[in-house]
């Protein structure tokens, strides 16, 4: 590993109207040591073409090409297997990073002797709205490593820079057979192992929220997906978290999920049936005591899922997609 540099693996697949602006935003960074990795999972736009142009015009940009489509998993792991530096960053290609993210991330991650440093994110749109999330409410660097488990927000790979030799050393990749949230399995088990973690809340990465974007699709027709990402969660956490876990869990499933399937237009018996067999599961989970911690309406949510009312969830979700407050 290359001391101070950072790289940055960037996933690319079709994605031609917003690479540029993702790619600008890396190469404008105030901290310079640095390689960006860009990985084209077989793009068919011409997406391909914009990150030539950059290997060819900038030393520190190096491209990947797939012969196959892999996926965002393959690709990533195609990226950290390539990766020279100190720390690891992954950026998704349609969005883009405050310029002195680096800089702030790097010097925090040597202040702190940090195995992980998490910053703040805003969601973005095409009309120039942002939005900031409140994204570390109730928690800090000086939180214990109990509560960063359970309340960190949203289980991304992203907003996150990590010491290369710790993410390597557990033997950790991204679940390639995983096609939706397949960052959990990872991201959550290396909490796990690691107390040093710093927080820089501070609104660095942009999450553009866009149409045929992955993480905006509301209907679904295979939920299998959170199977496998309990099963390899499972395999790969440490033990002593079992609560922090388990809290994980209530908001991937009794929440997430049973949000996706009521706009996915699934029937009420069959969201029940889901939520039943959380409860067969994880008995006793209404008793978590991270869920003091949750937000109110997220809360509101939840409890009504145990509740099985079903017609009020549905009309939380209507109501919440019209004002835009999901998150």
């Amino acid at each position: 590993m290359v001391d101070g540099l950072v790289s940055i693996i960037v996933p690319i697949y079709n994605v031609k109207p917003y690479l540029k602006r993702c790619i600008d935003s890396l190469i404008s960074q105030t901290y310079s040591n640095m390689e960006i990795i860009m990985i084209d999972d077989c793009s068919t736009d011409g997406s391909k073409t914009i990150a030539e142009q950059y290997s060819s015009t900038y030393p520190f940009c190096k491209l990947l090409s797939h012969k196959q489509n892999k996926g965002l998993a393959g690709s990533r792991n195609s990226g950290v297997k390539k990766a020279e530096g100190e720390w690891l960053f992954f950026v998704d290609s349609d969005d883009w990073i405050h310029a002195d993210t680096l800089k702030l991330l790097v010097s925090n991650a040597k202040k702190y002797n940090s195995d992980i440093v998490m910053c703040g994110y805003c969601y973005a749109w095409d009309n120039n709205e942002i939005k900031i999330i409140d994204s570390f409410k109730g928690i800090s660097s000086e939180s214990s490593q109990k509560d960063k488990i359970a309340l960190v927000p949203q289980p991304s790979a992203t907003r996150r820079l990590y010491r290369s030799d710790f993410f390597l050393e557990k033997d950790f990749d991204f679940p390639e057979d995983i096609k939706r949230g397949e960052d959990f399995p990872l991201t959550i088990p290396l909490l796990t192992y690691t107390s040093k973690i710093t927080i820089v809340n501070e609104p660095l990465y942009f999450y553009y929220q866009r149409k045929g974007s992955i993480s905006n699709i509301n209907k679904i027709d295979d939920f299998s997906f959170y199977d496998k990402i309990i099963k390899v969660t499972n395999e790969r956490v440490n033990k002593g978290f079992e609560k922090e876990i388990e809290y994980r869990y209530i908001l991937e499933l009794v929440y997430s999920k049973t949000l996706l399937m009521i706009k996915s237009k699934y029937k009420n018996s069959e969201i029940k049936s889901h939520l039943t067999a959380f409860d067969k599961e994880y008995n006793g989970w209404i008793y978590n005591p991270y869920l003091k911690k949750c937000n109110r309406m997220k809360l509101f949510f939840i409890k009504n899922a145990y509740k099985k009312n079903i017609n009020i969830l549905k009309v939380l979700v209507f109501a919440w997609d019209r004002r835009r407050l999901i998150k």
